[in-house]
């Protein structure tokens, strides 16, 4: 169990670093991140009724399916 939450650990800190790294490669880190944030809780919570469709920040539409 211990070796589990070592590699889920390092895969954390490995996505983290992904993220960062791509952050600083775009003009507005800030945005990047928020708008980063903003789709994954749209995958998170995507538990909506049918032909649900959403927008993110970047004005992106995910059509969600049905529960």
């Amino acid at each position: 169990m211990d070796e589990l939450n070592g590699k889920m650990i390092a895969c954390q800190i490995l996505i983290a670093g992904l993220i960062a790294h791509v952050a600083n490669e775009q003009r507005d880190p800030l945005r990047f991140l928020t708008d980063f944030r903003d789709e994954i809780r749209a995958v998170v919570n995507g538990i909506c009724p049918a032909s649900t469709t959403i927008s993110s920040a970047t004005g992106r539409k995910y059509n969600l399916p049905s529960a």
